[in-house]
């Protein structure tokens, strides 16, 4: 349990991964999702926010592996690794506090109905910029603004939302978890420099472009003018 004065529940001082796993009937197996690739990434962030990890990453790996395992779960789970500013103590900083890890597994199942599609809408809010939190890192205090975003979106009768940053492009739709890369259309083609943008690698997203190319299918990722999302089809 997590004292209520701990520093990461007042301020939101950690970073998080969710990695899918995925259950097979067939074979009986679980099967995970790019762990190591999350275990890095949550490295990187923990890094950003001036965290210090004590395990190693194939320690880590273990750690996922062996609970997932533990739970018994025969079914899909979300896993929820977790790097914290520990310390329970009142004061806006990220020094001088103790950083701890925790990893909690639930059931999870598809986060959208693959084959009913989304109603998506423009938010009227928009992404925060890197240079006011650093949102390549998956800050848990940053997810304030998706969340504004999508209740915004489910109020208003639609399922998710398309949020653009400071320069009206849309540079993801974030909660899409990987249909987000086929909105994007190649009429305008991303750029180098837009492809560095304020948000972290979707692994999810990454996986589900190279299975399109894989079958032909035109695909690409990176922020895109709002206009072009009129022009664009969705791919199942």
């Amino acid at each position: 349990n997590i004292n209520i004065m701990t520093h990461a529940f007042n301020y939101g001082t950690a970073v998080f991964e969710g990695i899918r796993g995925n259950w097979n009937e067939e074979q009986g197996e679980l099967y995970l999702f790019k762990v190591r690739q999350h275990i890095e990434r949550i490295r990187q962030s923990a890094k950003i926010m001036r965290m210090d990890i004590r395990y190693t990453d194939d320690e880590l790996v273990d750690i996922v592996q062996q609970v997932a395992q533990r739970c018994g779960y025969r079914e899909d789970v979300y896993i929820r690794p977790m790097v914290y500013k520990a310390t329970k103590a009142v004061g806006v900083r990220m020094h001088n506090l103790d950083d701890e890890f925790l990893l909690f597994v639930t059931p999870f199942g598809a986060y959208l109905d693959p084959d009913a599609g989304a109603r998506c809408m423009t938010s009227s809010w928009r992404r925060v910029d890197d240079t006011g939190i650093p949102a390549r890192a998956k800050v848990n205090g940053l997810y304030v603004n998706n969340s504004l975003a999508k209740t915004e979106a489910q109020l208003n009768g639609f399922d998710e939302a398309l949020v653009l940053n400071e320069r009206l492009w849309q540079p993801l739709a974030k909660h899409l978890q990987g249909v987000d890369l086929l909105v994007d259309d190649l009429r305008e083609p991303a750029s180098l420099a837009d492809r560095q943008r304020d948000e972290p690698e979707e692994l999810g997203a990454e996986a589900a472009l190279h299975e399109a190319r894989d079958v032909d299918v035109p695909a690409d990722r990176g922020p895109r003018k709002r206009r072009l999302v009129a022009l664009v089809e969705v791919v199942p």
